[in-house]
């Protein structure tokens, strides 16, 4: 389960930092008719589930949930064009910051 979790936040990370270039993210996502959004509040939903079952299996007090609830609202509002932008930028610095540290392995 771990390596799942592993493999879904740098695929999370990924899309939030395709998402997050101006012109190209907002192509994408107006392209493909908001299914990008769709796509990536599935994969924040799976990577919180997962970091929460994780937590309570193996008795961790902290495990880092920032990113993936940030994707999730990301998401939500991603169809504010500026917002949007806004949130999926700050998506994917926290994953990037979780994957610097290593937290994203837990």
């Amino acid at each position: 389960m771990k390596k799942t979790l592993i493999g879904l936040t740098i695929a999370a990370f990924v899309i939030e930092v395709l998402m997050a270039i101006p012109v190209l993210g907002g192509t994408l996502i107006m392209g493909m008719y908001y299914l990008p959004l769709v796509i990536a509040l599935t994969l924040h939903g799976a990577v919180l589930v997962l970091r929460v079952v994780i937590k309570k299996q193996e008795s961790l007090e902290s495990v880092p949930l920032g990113a993936p609830i940030t994707g999730v609202v990301a998401s939500c509002l991603g169809v504010i064009p500026f917002v949007g932008w806004g949130l999926h930028l700050a998506t994917a610095i926290l994953y990037l910051i979780e994957i610097a540290n290593g937290k994203h392995k837990i």
